[in-house]
């Protein structure tokens, strides 16, 4: 059994700072495949699983973006377990406003604004700057697009394991079979690293 962990979008590993998550030494924090022209989350989930060799032996997890991919991989896989981080398992769940500006994805100048995110982090030295201006624009564009053309956690039948951060104002947090980190935000795999990693290996025993 092999444990597989996705980034949010427009993000990667540094979402799991390696002090807090390397002791999990079943699992594998994963980045985004090299975009291909995948415009929904299942063919997204073909293009991970093809490049990781996922079966039905392993477990797969995400944050945010991530975790809903993480959905559609347990489906197609038949993965017996899907962990979520402030991820969602409906669109329903995602803010309503995001929903309004995903209709302008196409119009929006990502790459701009990551050469400007890139200015400022030489100076900040952030690591969400640094996710932010790797990211491929086209990936995020077409996933904008996406998120709210997904048909949820459907015909999945496994266990899912989630947390989300009270406080999310990106994707709510369900009402129920969640645990709950109190005043945490959208980003809880990073500001509350060890509660997650905890919540992780708590979901792999």
């Amino acid at each position: 059994m092999k444990c597989f962990i996705l980034p949010g979008m427009g993000a990667n590993t540094l979402m799991y700072p390696q002090q807090n998550y390397q002791h999990l030494s079943d699992v594998t924090f994963i980045n985004w495949p090299k975009y291909s022209g995948e415009a929904s989350l299942s063919q997204v989930a073909e293009s991970i699983i093809n490049l990781h060799g996922i079966n039905e032996e392993d477990i797969i997890g995400g944050s945010s973006l991530g975790g809903m991919v993480s959905i559609e991989i347990a489906k197609r896989a038949n993965c017996r377990k899907v962990i979520l981080i402030g991820s969602a398992t409906a669109p329903d769940f995602i803010n309503p406003l995001l929903q309004k500006l995903s209709n302008f994805a196409h119009l929006t100048p990502i790459k701009l604004v990551q050469i400007f995110t890139g200015k400022v982090n030489l100076y900040t030295h952030s690591e969400l700057f640094s996710m932010f201006e790797g990211a491929e624009e086209n990936f995020i564009k077409a996933m904008c697009k996406a998120l709210f053309k997904w048909e949820g956690l459907g015909s999945y039948n496994g266990a899912v394991a989630h947390i989300h951060g009270e406080s999310d104002l990106v994707i709510f947090p369900p009402d129920d079979d969640v645990e709950i980190i109190p005043k945490g935000g959208h980003l809880i795999s990073m500001s509350h690293a060890d509660i997650v990693a905890k919540f992780i290996s708590d979901a792999l025993a």
